[in-house]
Order: structure tokens, then sequence, then C-alpha cells
């Protein structure tokens, strides 16, 4: 997409290695390892829903990982297959004091 950025390795003309991708529309940031254009490794995933860190394979969340869930203000942390968290600790994070 046009305005996206990306600040990192490249290897046969494609992301591999270490990078940073910034998503303009829409404000997503992956930092971590990349795979012939895909995440893959360990990085970390923010948007305005929330934060992920852990692997990743083949462009997915996928082996362990922590999901911080900025809208329910809830941490999952374990087990995840194909972007989806299948198993582990869900826990709730101290409610944020407003002034």
């Amino acid at each position: 997409m046009r305005g996206n950025t990306y600040k990192g390795e490249f290897a046969n003309n494609r992301r591999n290695g270490h990078g940073v991708y910034t998503f303009v529309a829409t404000g997503m940031v992956y930092t971590g390892a990349w795979k012939d254009n895909l995440y893959h490794g360990e990085g970390t995933l923010q948007d305005d829903v929330g934060t992920y860190v852990g692997t990743f394979v083949c462009g997915k969340k996928h082996g362990l990982g922590k999901f911080h869930d900025n809208r329910k203000n809830k941490d999952f942390d374990g087990t995840w297959e194909n972007n989806r968290w299948v198993g582990g600790a869900v826990s709730v994070s101290p409610a944020q004091n407003t002034v």
C-alpha cells in the first residue's frame, strides 16, 4: 500500500531478516523477524486494538505468545495456532487511573 514503510533487511528482493513495517492506513506496526515477505519468527505486532509479542509462522501468530487486548484490558498468554489463541492464562490488567 502506498505510504507504508519498511526499514530492515532484504534478501532475494524480499523482506528477510529483521525489520520494522508500518501500515499507514491503520497505524499498525510489526517489528521482528521476516521470511519471504511474511512475519516469521519472534516479533511484536501492535495496533489500537492491542499488542502481540511472540512467535509468528508464515505471517500468522503461531506458537507461544502474549496478546494484550486494549479494549478488554486483558492479557492472553499461551499457545497460538493460525492467529487464534488456543490455551493458556488470561489475566485482567490493573485499572488505569486517570485524572
